[in-house]
């Protein structure tokens, strides 16, 4: 939501003299592209930890995932739903 927000803020000149469907549009399309970046980032973190696994580097596995995890309580609040849980 705070990158979709961010594009958001970029482009208020653009959105406050757009039509409401435009606006709407707008809206959707920087959740769309939000969405494609946590998916990309969470890929990437995927990829890390089966490299330490694999490596048998748990020390590294176990901090990535304490990262992941982060990363979904974080988006569990940020888009309602759900308290996250305490670190």
């Amino acid at each position: 939501m705070f990158l979709a927000r961010a594009g958001a803020y970029a482009n208020a000149a653009h959105c406050e003299s757009e039509p409401d469907q435009e606006q709407q549009l707008w809206s959707e399309c920087s959740r769309l592209l939000a969405d494609c970046i946590i998916y990309y980032n969470a890929c990437i973190l995927s990829e890390l930890l089966e490299r330490a696994e694999r490596r048998q580097d748990y020390q590294r596995a176990d901090a990535i995932k304490r990262a992941n995890q982060r990363l979904v309580n974080f988006l569990k609040v940020a888009r309602g739903r759900g308290d996250a849980a305490p670190d």
